[in-house]
Parts: C-alpha cells; structure tokens; sequence
C-alpha cells in the first residue's frame, strides 16, 4: 500500500510539471501573437507614408508638366510634415523622417552610412516643366526605428523608386 501512495504522489507532481510547462508554453505563444501584429502594423504604417509621399510627389511632377512652371515639395524634420504652397501632410506620430544605425545608402549601392533622413538639396524636391527632378532621397522609419523604407530620385531620372530595409535594401516597385 505504501508503494502505491509514494508512486501516486509521483504522478501527481508529474502532472503539475507537465501543467506548469503547458501554461508557460500558451503564456509565450499569447505574447508572440501580440507582438507580431504590433510591429506588423507599425511597418505597414511606414509603408503606406512613403506611398503617399510617392504619390504627392507623381502629382506634383504631372502638375508642373501640365502648368509648364516648376513645383517645389518641401520638407520639414522638425514638425516631421512636408508640402507644396498651401498644402501640408504631417506624418503620424509613429512615423518620423528617420534612418536606422545600420543602414548604409544609398538604397541602389549601398556603401556609406546613412546619416541624415533627407538628402534632397535644401531639404526639398523640385520638380521641372519637362518632368525632371531633383536627386535625392528620403528615409522614413517607425518611430522605435525598427523598420525604415526609402523613396528615391536618381540623377537625370524622371522615375522615383521605394525601398524596404530589413536586414539590407529590397526594391519594391
């Protein structure tokens, strides 16, 4: 009988052991499902900014081609807003002009650290009668610079083009 009652008693931790590590496991399966969604959601928030920025700039560029004057889309870092004349877009209060300590640019070679969110001379982009532009870039990154995307105009280029950095830059368009 003795016998008996010491292997229950096993048997009984056993299963609080077994308890214990399925309650730990569902505890960390929660968090990683939270967390995901969490940074999902703030680099599709950076994304959908450089789209819209890429888009405000397509306009402005078929703007000054059909009003034959050059257009001008300015940039602000310090209230993170940019705009043409009367028109102004703030970035969301996660997303700031940014870059992140380990990318290197430009997005099409990469070999020097980025160190300033905007490269545009001026702090702006100028748009010409005939549809040229000025070279530059522009880094928009989340506001814990997890995630950073590109949106860039080369030299002589009439087309602008957005990158994704994640560990090293992936053209999206």
């Amino acid at each position: 009988m003795r016998q008996w009652t010491k292997d229950l008693r096993n048997t009984q931790s056993a299963h609080t052991l077994i308890e214990l590590l399925v309650v730990v496991a569902l505890l960390v399966l929660l968090v990683t499902l939270i967390s995901v969604p969490g940074e999902f959601l703030s680099r599709m928030m950076v994304r959908a900014e450089v789209e819209k920025l890429r888009t405000a700039c397509r306009y402005l560029q078929r703007r000054a081609m059909a009003e034959g004057k050059q257009m001008t889309l300015q940039f602000n870092r310090h209230t993170n807003s940019y705009g043409c004349q009367d028109e102004a877009n703030t970035l969301p209060s996660q997303v700031v002009f940014g870059t992140l300590p380990s990318a290197k640019g430009p997005p099409s070679s990469p070999t020097r650290p980025l160190t300033s969110p905007i490269t545009f001379e001026g702090d702006h982009i100028t748009f010409g009668p005939e549809g040229a532009m000025q070279a530059g870039a522009v880094y928009l990154a989340d506001r814990h610079k997890q995630c950073l995307y590109g949106l860039t105009a080369s030299v002589g280029n009439m087309h602008l083009r957005t990158y994704c950095h994640r560990t090293r830059w992936h053209l999206l368009d």
